[in-house]
């Protein structure tokens, strides 16, 4: 084998797209299914018998999911509900833990979730800001924005889905990349997905809610 002759079906009619030595060929098309045969050619230029495949191409889309719920608990207030909250905070000691509840939909056919991005935005108080690392865990689905307290809160220590090294500006949008397949491991029954934003320092980070 010499090459490769490849060709592709463009409203009914087969055009040659390429022809390549090695068993690697690459073309921008546009969003759609297109059908592709592939022939070996030898040196003096005879072609085998076309194998085929049809290939799906689809642009990268990205689709905002807001938190139905987000709430946090306090150690100092260990009975005290922030449900209505229009803020929520993290610190390591004395320690408060933020949560959020996300519906996650499944993928539109043919499509696989590639990336996660966390999204969260510091309040423009003096101070909202943290120059500790906040991180990222899979907690349960076992709460609820209005009733969880310190004392009735789900584990907030799971699995670590991302890591920010710092946010420490007021106003200001800071955004963290998660591992997806973890999340879409940890998908409940009801199709939520549920994570504890956690500090391990003395810092207090403020960050708006949903309210």
């Amino acid at each position: 084998v010499a090459g490769y002759t490849v060709s592709r079906l463009v409203s009914g009619s087969l055009t040659q797209v390429g022809s390549v030595t090695g068993t690697t060929f690459t073309e921008a098309v546009a969003d759609g299914s297109w059908l592709y045969l592939v022939s070996a050619r030898d040196a003096a230029g005879n072609l085998s018998d076309a194998g085929s495949v049809t290939v799906t191409v689809a642009s990268t889309l990205v689709q905002v999911v807001r938190a139905t719920a987000d709430t946090w608990v306090n150690s100092s207030a260990p009975t005290k509900n922030y449900g209505s909250s229009n803020a929520l905070t993290t610190r390591g000691t004395a320690a408060t833990v933020s949560y959020l509840k996300f519906a996650m939909p499944a993928a539109p056919v043919g499509r696989t979730l590639a990336t996660v991005v966390l999204s969260f935005r510091t309040t423009t108080s003096s101070g909202a800001g943290a120059t500790t690392p906040q991180y990222v865990r899979i907690t349960s689905d076992a709460w609820t924005e209005r009733t969880v307290t310190w004392n009735a809160k789900p584990s907030y220590t799971g699995t670590l889905v991302g890591t920010l090294g710092a946010a420490p500006a007021v106003s200001t949008t800071y955004r963290v990349g998660l591992v997806a397949s973890t999340l879409l491991a940890a998908r409940s029954a009801a199709g939520n997905v549920n994570v504890a934003l956690v500090s391990s320092g003395s810092d207090l980070m403020t960050f708006a809610s949903s309210e």
